[in-house]
């Protein structure tokens, strides 16, 4: 069995900069990085490739943060779902989704691309049986007008 590497590349990051999906969580004294959302496009929705707050900054509200910036970013880009995919036996990955709306959906449901990524992510040794796709309705969501910006710690 393959290990996962956890952590995405360099390259992966810039070129996410690049097409305006990497969103940064910044601490505002010191003006560094504390936390992201790399996003992708995924079967023609946006899709929630990663997020991360670091340790130091937990529970602070970034990550809670982050999600709806990432929904502003699916707005705007006007995609019907969000995307993601996540771990099914840790405690607070799928509850912290399901609190900002996000719902399981069945593998059936899933379209191609997602079917692949899902798939890469068990070769990557992320055990099938022990991650989950779920999505969002964008457009059931409140308004972008309304929906905070991911901005300083």
């Amino acid at each position: 069995m393959q290990m996962r590497d956890d952590a995405s590349s360099l390259a992966e990051f810039q070129q996410a900069a690049d097409d305006g999906r990497l969103l940064v969580a910044v601490h505002k004294p010191s003006r560094k990085p504390v936390g992201f959302a790399l996003l992708s496009v995924v079967d023609d929705n946006g899709h929630l490739h990663e997020i991360d707050v670091h340790p130091e900054h937990a529970r602070q509200g970034l990550g809670a943060s982050l999600v709806e910036a990432v929904v502003a970013w699916a707005q705007t880009n006007e995609f019907a779902w969000l995307t993601l995919t996540t771990f099914r036996h840790l405690r607070w990955n799928a509850p912290f989704y399901e609190r900002h709306g996000f719902r399981e959906f069945s593998n059936a449901s899933l379209g191609p691309e997602l079917v692949a990524l899902r798939e890469e992510e068990s070769e990557a040794g992320l055990a099938y049986e022990k991650r989950l796709a779920m999505r969002l309705d964008v457009n059931a969501t409140r308004s972008i007008e309304s929906a905070p910006r991911c901005g300083d710690a």
